[in-house]
C-alpha cells in the first residue's frame, strides 16, 4: 500500500467532504497548513480562528495524521489515538459529534482509493484483531453511567469523543463523575495516554486549561514514564498573551482572501441596542420576557422566517418559549436540561436551519435558547434577538446569525435590563453568571455602535478589538478564575481509587476555579417503580438504565427538588457556575422527595435517598407519579418526562426489549393471566407483543420483530404485575462496542467457557495489548498476570455460584468454568444463588488469585523484580487494591487448589489475609504508581483488565478461541 503523505490531506478531506451536487470541497488554507503542521509531529498549542472558520476538522486532522503515522513505533509515534472534543457547556446539538459520525461513516465504507488507504492503515493500529475491524469508533460522553463505558473497550482503537469539561476533567483526575470506582482507573489512564484533547472556546475554560497544563507536566514525573503522546490544544479566538506567536496558529492573509472563509469573516452583522427599562429589581424577569418577545415577533413581521432567542437563565428561557407560543408560529425550546433521545427527536425539527442543509421550515419559526447554543451547534438564524452578556458570549451567539454568510444581510436586536446598564460597586449587584462584564459589554457596545447599531460581524468585532489592551479586553469577556493549584499530593489523594480517601479533594476546583464548580447528577425517569420503594432496585436491574435517557440536572437544582422546593431555575447553561443555595428554614417545611441512588444492581451503594450524602454526584433514578412535579428538573417535548428505557436499552445496546407491564406497554391479559396463576407459555407472551406491531415508533417496531419467536427472548417477571422481554440476538441496528462486564455475572458465556481457557486468552490479549502500546518489555508480565487473574474463580462455592448456586452441577464439569452459562440472572436470583452456593458476601476471587500465583515458585524463580507488578496486576484487576483490598469476612473458609498452565500446583486457604496493613498490597501499589507515574500504573493496570474484557466479550457471543482443552 502507498504511504500516506502531509500533502495528501486535501485529497483526503473532498473526498469525506462534498457539497449537495457531489462535488469535492477543499480545506481553508489555515486547515491545510495545520494539517502539515500535525502530521510532521507537533500540534500548536492554541488554535485562534474565528466562528464558522471550520474548527471542527481539527478531528479531520487528528485522524489524518495518525493514518499518516500508523507506521512508526508506539514510542515514536506523535499522533494519539484517542480524540477529545471538550466544550464548557451543556450541548443540545453536537455537531463535533455529527462531523465525526460523518467521518466514521466515510471510512467504515471507503468508496475512493484515499479513504481506503486511510481506513486500512487506521484498522492496522488494532493490531488485526477480527473484533477491532472498525478503523474509526466515535462517542458522545455526556455523563458517567453504570456499565456504559464503550468508549475505553480497547487502548488500540483510533477513536474520537466529544464531551464536556466536567465529564474529561473529572475522569482524567481519578473522579469521574457518575463513573464506578472500579473504573476510574481505566478512564484515566486511557485520557491520560495517547490522548489528544481539544478544548473549543477555551477562553471560557480558564481554570480547565491551567489544569490540563498541569498534568501535562506531571506525566514526566516517574522513574519510568511512560513515552506515549499527549497533548492539549486550545481553540479561541483570545489566546492567552503569554503564549508564544510560534504555539499559536492564527487566520492569515490567504484565509481572509479565501472566497468562502473571506465571506464569512466580512459579512456585516447589524445590532439594534435596546433596553428593557422596566426589567429591574426582583421582578425584572417578566418585563425582560415582554421585550424579548416583542423584539422577536417584531423582526417576523419582517418576513423573517427563523428567528433565534438566546437568554441568560434556564427560566427566562423556559418563560420566553411560553409567552411566544401561539397557533400560527413553531416555538423550540433549547436548553442543556434535555435528554438526548428528546433532544434528537428535536434536532430532526431544526435541521432546515442548519448550515449547508437543504429543506424548508413548516411555519415561522422561534428558536428559543440558553447558553447552550453558543458552541457545537451549526445553526444559521435568519435573525436574532439576544440577552445582552459578554463580549465573548456574544460574539458566540452572534456565530449563529447568518454563520456561512448565506444571506444579503441579517437583522439582530440586543436587549439588556435596565439594572444591568452600569457596573455594579459590590458583587450582590453583579449578574450572576457574567459578573461586571455584562454592564461593561453593554457600554463597550453603545461607545462603538452608530446610531445605536453594532456591528457584529468577525471583521467588524476584530478591528475593534485587535489594539485593545489584554486588560481591557479581559474587562468585557466573562470572569476566567484561576484553577486551584495542582500539586503532587492532590493527585496522590486522587490515585487511590479503591477505597478512596479521606479527605478527599473535590475535582471541581481545578476545573472551574476554587469559587465554581457545582456539577451535574444524571437522572432518569421510570414509570413502572410504584409506591414501594424497596422494590425500585430490582425493578431497575430488569431495564439498567442507559446514557441516551438521562438527564443532566445541577447537583443544587436537584437538591432543591428533593427538599421539596419548587423554584424557577436561576442558573445558565455553563459548567461550574456558583450554586444556588436553597432557603433552609423553608426547607425544613417540605415533604422531603424519594429517588433511587443507582451505582449497578449488586451494589450496597444502590438505594433509596431522600437526600444527598458526602458523595452526591452520580446517577439516580426518579419515579414518575403524581405529585413529582418533575419539570422543575428539566425540559422536556410533553411537559411532563415519559419513561424512555425500552428504547434507550435498544440504543445503548443493539437488543431489543418490551416492559408488558401496566404502565409501559400494557398487556392486560398477560397481567391478569399471572395474577389467576396460570402458566404464562410462549404462546401468551406472543399474543400479548402481537398489538404492538400496529405502533408507529420505529423502535417498537424493530423489538416485536425481534422479540416474535420464542428462541429469541428471555421472559422474566415484573415484580408490580407483568412481564420484561430481552432479546437475545443484536438488531444490528450499528457495530456496537460491548456493555463492559466486571463480575461473572455480567459477562456470561453462550458456551462452556474452562478457566484455564480463559486465563490463557487473557494473557495473550494482554501480550498484544502491550506489544502495541509501547509496554513490549512488560509483555511478559502482563501475559503471566492473565494466566493467573482468575485462579481464585476455582474455589468450588464460586463454581457452584456460576451454576445457580448447584455445587452438583458444577461438579459435572471437568474443569472449573471462567462464566455462568445462558442469560444473566436477576439481581434477586444471583444473591439466591450465592446463599445456597455459600459464597462469602462481598466475597473476591482476585484476592484468592494473588495467594495461589504468590504459592508458583516458578513465578519466584523467572520473573524476579516483576513478580511484585504480577501480583499488582492481579489484584487489581477489578479495580480494588488501589490501594487496599476490601474485607471479606469468610466464616467457613476452604481450601481452594488451582493447577496453572505450567502444571503447578498451588493450593491455600480462601481466607486470603490481604486485607491486613502489612499484607504487601498497599506497598506495591506505591511502588509502582512511583514507577511508572500517576497515569502510567492505571495505563499498564488496564491492558489486562481490557483484555480481560475483550475475551469475555468474545465468550459472551458465543465465539471460541484456539484453546485445545475441551469439556
Amino acid at each position: 500500500m502507498i504511504e500516506l503523505r502531509p500533502c495528501d490531506f486535501s485529497a483526503f478531506f473532498g473526498e469525506v467532504h462534498r457539497d449537495r451536487g457531489g462535488r469535492a470541497l477543499q480545506p481553508f488554507p489555515w486547515q491545510i497548513r495545520l494539517a502539515q503542521r500535525v502530521c510532521a509531529g507537533h500540534w500548536p498549542r492554541c488554535i485562534a480562528l474565528p466562528t464558522a472558520a471550520g474548527k471542527t476538522v481539527c478531528l479531520d486532522i487528528a485522524v489524518f495524521a495518525l493514518a499518516c503515522q500508523a507506521t512508526l513505533s508506539p514510542e515514536k509515534r506523535t499522533a494519539p489515538r484517542r480524540i477529545f472534543f471538550v466544550v464548557d457547556r451543556r450541548m443540545v446539538v453536537d455537531q463535533a459529534y455529527e462531523h465525526a459520525r460523518h467521518l466514521a461513516a466515510a471510512l467504515i465504507k471507503p468508496e475512493t482509493e484515499m479513504l481506503k488507504r486511510v481506513a486500512a492503515t487506521l484498522r492496522s493500529l488494532n493490531g488485526g484483531n477480527a473484533d477491532d475491524n472498525r478503523p474509526l469508533d466515535i462517542y458522545a460522553m455526556r455523563g458517567g453511567m453504570y456499565r456504559e463505558s464503550a468508549w475505553v473497550r480497547s487502548p488500540l482503537q483510533a477513536t474520537i469523543i466529544t464531551s464536556t469539561v466536567d465529564q474529561v476533567g473529572s475522569r482524567l483526575l481519578f473522579r469521574g463523575y457518575g463513573v464506578s470506582d472500579s473504573l476510574k482507573p481505566i478512564h484515566a489512564g486511557l485520557l491520560g495516554n495517547d490522548s489528544l484533547i481539544l478544548l473549543d472556546e477555551a477562553h471560557c475554560a480558564k481554570p480547565f486549561s491551567q489544569t490540563m497544563n498541569a498534568v501535562g507536566k506531571y506525566r514526566g514525573w516517574a522513574d519510568e514514564p511512560l513515552l506515549l503522546p499527549f497533548q492539549f490544544v486550545s481553540m479561541t479566538a483570545t489566546p492567552p498573551s503569554e503564549l508564544p506567536d510560534a504555539e499559536i496558529e492564527r487566520a492569515r492573509g490567504d484565509d481572509h482572501a479565501h472566497p468562502v472563509l473571506g465571506a464569512r469573516i466580512k459579512a456585516s452583522k447589524p445590532a439594534q441596542l435596546f433596553i428593557a427599562e422596566k426589567a429591574t429589581g426582583r421582578k425584572w424577569r417578566p418585563e425582560l420576557v415582554k421585550e424579548l418577545t416583542k423584539q422577536a415577533q417584531n423582526l417576523k413581521k419582517d418576513g423573517i422566517d427563523a428567528v433565534g432567542i438566546i437568554v441568560n437563565r434556564v427560566a427566562t428561557a423556559r418563560e420566553t418559549a411560553a409567552a411566544l407560543r401561539s397557533d400560527d408560529v413553531d416555538v423550540i425550546l433549547l436548553t442543556g436540561r434535555m435528554r438526548p433521545i428528546d433532544r434528537n427527536k428535536i434536532a430532526k425539527r431544526l435541521e432546515p436551519l442548519f448550515s449547508g442543509k437543504s429543506g424548508t421550515l413548516g411555519k415561522p419559526t422561534y428558536v428559543v435558547a440558553t447558553q447552550c447554543l453558543e458552541v457545537g451547534a451549526d445553526l444559521d438564524f435568519h435573525a436574532l434577538v439576544t440577552e445582552c452578556a459578554s463580549l465573548d458570549a456574544l460574539r458566540q451567539r452572534f456565530g449563529r446569525l447568518n454563520r456561512v454568510a448565506a444571506r444579503p444581510d441579517a437583522k439582530a436586536v440586543i436587549v439588556v435590563r435596565g439594572d444591568q446598564t452600569e457596573p455594579a460597586d459590590d458583587e450582590a449587584g453583579q449578574d450572576t453568571v457574567y459578573g461586571n462584564s455584562l454592564a461593561k459589554t453593554w457600554n463597550w457596545l453603545k461607545k462603538n455602535a452608530v446610531g445605536n447599531v453594532f456591528n457584529f460581524g468577525v471583521a467588524a468585532v476584530e478591528a475593534l478589538t485587535k489594539d485593545m489592551k489584554s486588560d481591557e479586553l479581559a474587562d468585557l469577556n466573562a470572569p476566567a478564575p484561576e484553577a486551584a493549584v495542582l500539586l503532587p499530593a492532590h493527585l496522590d489523594c486522587w490515585a487511590q481509587t479503591s477505597p478512596t480517601p479521606v479527605p478527599d479533594p473535590d475535582p471541581a476546583a481545578f476545573l472551574h476555579g476554587p469559587s465554581k464548580g457545582v456539577p451535574d447528577v444524571q437522572v432518569v425517569f421510570r414509570a413502572d417503580l410504584g409506591e414501594d420503594d424497596s422494590k425500585w432496585a430490582e425493578i431497575v436491574s430488569l431495564c439498567p438504565p442507559s446514557s441516551s435517557e438521562v438527564l443532566p440536572v445541577r447537583l443544587d437544582v436537584f437538591e432543591r427538588w428533593l427538599s421539596g422546593e419548587d423554584e424557577a431555575d436561576e442558573s445558565g447553561d455553563l459548567e461550574g457556575e456558583q450554586a444556588h443555595r436553597p432557603n433552609n428554614d423553608e426547607e425544613e417545611t417540605k415533604s422531603r422527595r424519594r429517588a433511587l441512588k443507582w451505582k449497578g444492581p449488586d451494589s450496597d451503594e444502590t438505594r433509596v435517598i431522600r437526600e444527598l450524602g458526602n458523595q452526591p454526584v452520580g446517577l439516580y433514578i426518579v419515579p414518575i407519579l403524581n405529585g413529582m412535579n418533575l419539570q422543575w428538573l428539566g425540559d422536556f417535548p410533553d411537559a411532563l418526562p415519559d419513561d424512555q428505557g425500552d428504547e434507550a436499552y435498544q440504543i445503548a445496546r443493539d437488543i431489543a426489549i418490551l416492559r408488558l407491564t401496566p404502565t409501559i406497554l400494557n398487556a392486560p391479559a398477560l397481567v391478569a393471566s399471572a395474577a389467576d396463576g396460570d402458566e404464562i407459555n410462549d404462546e401468551k407472551i406472543s399474543e400479548a407483543i402481537d398489538p404492538l406491531k400496529s405502533d408507529p415508533r420505529d423502535w417498537i417496531q424493530r423489538a416485536v420483530k425481534s422479540l416474535a419467536r420464542s428462541r429469541n427472548r428471555v421472559l422474566k417477571p415484573h415484580p408490580l404485575g407483568g412481564f420484561v422481554v430481552i432479546g437475545k440476538i443484536r438488531l444490528h441496528r450499528f457495530d456496537p462496542t460491548f456493555i463492559e462486564g466486571d463480575e461473572s455475572w455480567e459477562s456470561s458465556s453462550k458456551r462452556p467457557y474452562p478457566l484455564r481457557e480463559h486465563c490463557r486468552d487473557v494473557a495473550n490479549l494482554a501480550g498484544q495489548f502491550a506489544a502495541q502500546t509501547g509496554l513490549s518489555k512488560l509483555k511478559a508480565a502482563l501475559e503471566l498476570a492473565g494466566q493467573y487473574h482468575d485462579a481464585g474463580k476455582a474455589d468450588p462455592r464460586f463454581q457452584a455460584w456460576l451454576h445457580g448456586g448447584n455445587g452438583r452441577k458444577a461438579d459435572l464439569f471437568s474443569q472449573p468454568l471462567a462464566k455462568s452459562i445462558g442469560p444473566a440472572l436477576s439481581r434477586t436470583e444471583r444473591e439466591q444463588a450465592r446463599l445456597r452456593a455459600g459464597y462469602p458476601k462481598g466475597g473476591r476471587h482476585e484476592m484468592l488469585s494473588v495467594r495461589l500465583a504468590e504459592l508458583d515458585h516458578d513465578l519466584f524463580r523467572n520473573h524476579g523484580t516483576d513478580r511484585d507488578l504480577i501480583l499488582h496486576l492481579i489484584a487489581s484487576h477489578h479495580g480494588w487494591c488501589r490501594p487496599f483490598a476490601p474485607i471479606v469476612d469468610d466464616p467457613n473458609p476452604l481450601d481452594v487448589e488451582f493447577l496453572f498452565p505450567d502444571g503447578q500446583r498451588s493450593k491455600t486457604s480462601s481466607r486470603t489475609g490481604l486485607e491486613c496493613l502489612d499484607s504487601g498490597v498497599a506497598e506495591r501499589f506505591w511502588k509502582f504508581t512511583r514507577r511508572f507515574g500517576w497515569w502510567g500504573m492505571p495505563w499498564i493496570e488496564s491492558m489486562l483488565r481490557l483484555a480481560d474484557w475483550r475475551a469475555s466479550e468474545v465468550a459472551a457471543k458465543g465465539g471460541t478461541s484456539d484453546a485445545k482443552d475441551r469439556l
